[in-house]
């Protein structure tokens, strides 16, 4: 067996740890390993949205570093290297006809929308506007499959692991994996510490389908009282990190994003409920982590997004007699730029212009489960915010796509004239049970456990008592992403 690891994050400590993990890994059951790295070959990466000399040199200094101080020598070094070929320039008039391009049935168009909504963070962004950005990503995509194809019957290849999958700088790879008719996986960081997500046969690590078996495997054994006091005791233990209860020390910080450190000095202020009134609460997801992933932004509802969603609910307030409704928007929407931040904007003025409806403005540190234990009712747009809700005696009601979507924790209608009826409605509590196996769930997926790295403290690994990270250049990008946070922030 000869497997392939490509390293596309090297100048991202946790997630190149993965990449050298799994190479060990598979060179330790004796398969032969071809670690290919990027060396400036990419026009977007990860770690870097717009590489230049400067960045490629992080990147290449840490590669160099891991090939000779850290990889074995058995196993193979091969960098990649996307090659010009025929391309024929692409004009799109909105984001579906972008995210329906296909070559050699190979989704690059939803790809490069998904690499591009990150980078740009704005999921709306003008296709006409970066027309010249698109068809430079979608060249190097194509590249890159191209590329795969001919590595992999270059050297006689069986199985490839890809890191995540959804983007046009590694998705490609995945499908040169699958058209030349063998094993791929994708991986990410795991839900708890030292541990890893390996999902076998998905083009993508958020692979819906099989992120809802797994999450249904808990919920049989909760529901049959298999381990349900050990179940139920990890899912609380989840639940008391993400409201800043705890520290969380055996979850992993890598595996989501994370403000509950932000709740301890939250500003109690921006909430003041009027009494006797019904308090319904709405909470927001963010589009850019799973943007073009299927099943997360590819809607099988009524609703085509949270901002058409929220604008629906407090134009229609008036609809449901004596009620309030706060709406608190994601902290991580205060990085939004273009037209996704001018669509919350505009929703948040509007606002202002009608009775009893309040906004919870993104950059807020305005602890969000002092709302939950507020309201009355919970609508959660994509977020697990629904299932916390449950969890601590709302009824809630959930809009929108995720893994968890099947759970009976919440309501889901099919129409917004359903929604009003609900809202209208004596609702009560629904499964608690299902609650916590999200709980469980999300602060333990991921099989597979570090056995050749030491992670001696979170982020930083060690392979035999030397650090993978090269630590010169990981202070550089740590100061790196303080300055972009900084400038993020006060922008």
């Amino acid at each position: 067996m000869k497997s392939l690891v490509f390293s596309h994050t090297a100048a991202w400590p946790i997630h190149h740890a993965e990449s050298v993990e799994i190479a060990l890994s598979e060179r330790n059951l004796g398969n032969e390993v071809v670690f290919l790295s990027c060396t400036g070959s990419l026009k977007t990466c990860p770690v870097f949205a717009t590489p230049t000399k400067k960045n490629c040199n992080v990147c290449c200094a840490q590669t160099s570093y891991t090939k000779s101080k850290i990889l074995p020598s058995e196993i193979e070094l091969i960098d990649l290297d996307i090659q010009k070929h025929h391309y024929s320039y692409q004009q799109f008039n909105s984001i579906n006809d972008l995210k329906s391009f296909e070559m050699y049935k190979v989704p690059f168009g939803n790809m490069v929308y998904s690499t591009i909504t990150t980078e740009l963070n704005d999921s709306f962004f003008d296709v006409t506007k970066n027309k010249d950005k698109i068809n430079i990503l979608l060249e190097n995509a194509v590249g890159l499959y191209l590329f795969g194809i001919k590595i992999i019957k270059k050297n006689s290849i069986d199985q490839v692991y890809v890191w995540n999958g959804r983007r046009s700088c590694d998705g490609p790879l995945v499908y040169a994996a699958k058209h030349s008719g063998i094993k791929y996986s994708t991986y990410i960081s795991g839900g708890s510490n030292n541990s890893l997500l390996v999902r076998q046969n998905s083009l993508t690590v958020h692979d819906i389908p099989a992120a809802k078996n797994d999450l249904q495997e808990v919920v049989y054994k909760i529901e049959h009282n298999i381990d349900r006091s050990s179940i139920a005791k990890k899912a609380i233990n989840y639940f008391n990190f993400t409201s800043g209860k705890s520290s969380g020390d055996d979850i992993n910080h890598a595996g989501f994003y994370q403000f509950s450190k932000n709740f301890i000095k939250a500003d109690k202020s921006e909430i003041s409920v009027n009494k006797g009134k019904k308090i319904i609460a709405v909470f927001t997801g963010t589009y850019s982590e799973f943007a073009g992933v299927p099943g997360y932004d590819n809607p099988d509802n009524f609703c085509n997004n949270f901002y058409e969603g929220v604008s629906f609910i407090q134009e229609n307030l008036y609809r449901i007699p004596n009620a309030e409704l706060h709406i608190r928007w994601h902290p991580n929407s205060r990085n939004l730029r273009g037209n996704e931040r001018e669509k919350l904007v505009n929703i948040i003025e509007r606002g202002r212009q009608i009775d009893n409806v309040y906004h919870i403005h993104p950059e807020s540190n305005f602890n969000t489960y002092n709302l939950i234990h507020a309201a009355d009712y919970c609508i959660g747009f994509g977020t697990s915010v629904s299932i916390e809700a449950c969890l601590y005696g709302k009824p809630s009601i959930f809009i929108g796509n995720n893994i968890f979507e099947d759970l009976d924790c919440f309501y889901k209608p099919n129409s917004y004239d359903e929604l009003i009826v609900l809202l209208n409605t004596n609702l009560k509590v629904k499964s608690l049970d299902h609650a916590l196996a999200w709980g469980y769930y999300f602060s333990n997926f991921g099989s597979q456990i570090y056995k050749h790295l030491n992670q001696q403290k979170k982020g930083t690994f060690y392979y035999k008592g030397r650090r993978v990270a090269n630590l010169r250049f990981s202070i550089r990008m740590i100061l790196g992403r303080v300055k972009r946070f900084i400038i993020n922030f006060s922008s």
